[in-house]
């Protein structure tokens, strides 16, 4: 896997869900191995879209 992509909600602003989960991206890099890119999604379906799309894991 070259990078393992994550889809947020929250109620927050983009930047702020970015930064509250900085901790979970940097955990996750560590572990895995590979690149983690966190996408905040404005909503539930945001983040199905990505997935149904490929986009996210």
């Amino acid at each position: 896997m070259p990078e393992f992509r994550i889809g947020l909600l929250g109620g927050e602003n983009d930047a702020d869900r970015l930064r509250n989960n900085a901790c979970l991206e940097d955990a996750l890099e560590e572990r895995l191995g590979v690149p983690v890119e966190l996408f905040p999604a404005p909503d539930y379906a945001g983040v199905i879209q990505g997935l149904l799309a490929g986009q996210l894991e």
